[in-house]
């Protein structure tokens, strides 16, 4: 009896679990060019950073420097569950709304539950985003 009590009390405790994104770091914003120094993002950790587009939408973007040293770079947003955002839990990228573990090597690519990609340079140890580019994305979060 009591082992049944305990499973269904985890079982309760994990379906009730509230997954708070973390808070969006500091970046350079100046002129219309966002620029993140490739040592802000290096740790091989998600990095969520936040901009405000044009027409008022506050939307949210990633950087996560991949294992063969490529920045996956994204929308904290998917064409399959909207702007629900990503975490990291155990080393992996999770889809906070469907709960799927995003293959890191994936990220920066279309399909599926990834993060939604957009264009950006690298250039002197920075990622540069023209904000051009996130405004024409700002529907992903209204």
């Amino acid at each position: 009896m009591v082992m049944v009590v305990l499973t269904l009390t985890v079982g309760v405790a994990r379906s009730t679990e509230v997954i708070n994104l973390s808070p969006p770091e500091k970046y350079s914003l100046s002129q219309g060019v966002a620029t993140i120094t490739f040592a802000q993002v290096d740790d091989g950790h998600l990095h969520r950073f936040e901009y405000t587009a044009k027409d008022g939408t506050v939307m949210r973007f990633i950087i996560i420097k991949k294992n063969g040293g490529a920045y996956g770079v994204g929308l904290d947003a998917c064409e399959n569950c909207g702007d629900a955002g990503y975490y990291e839990k155990d080393g992996k990228i999770i889809c906070k709304r469907c709960e799927v573990a995003i293959n890191l090597a994936t990220i920066g690519f279309k399909g599926g539950c990834n993060p939604i990609p957009f264009d950006y340079t690298t250039q002197n140890g920075r990622i540069v985003i023209q904000t051009s580019v996130l405004d024409a994305l700002s529907s992903h979060f209204q």
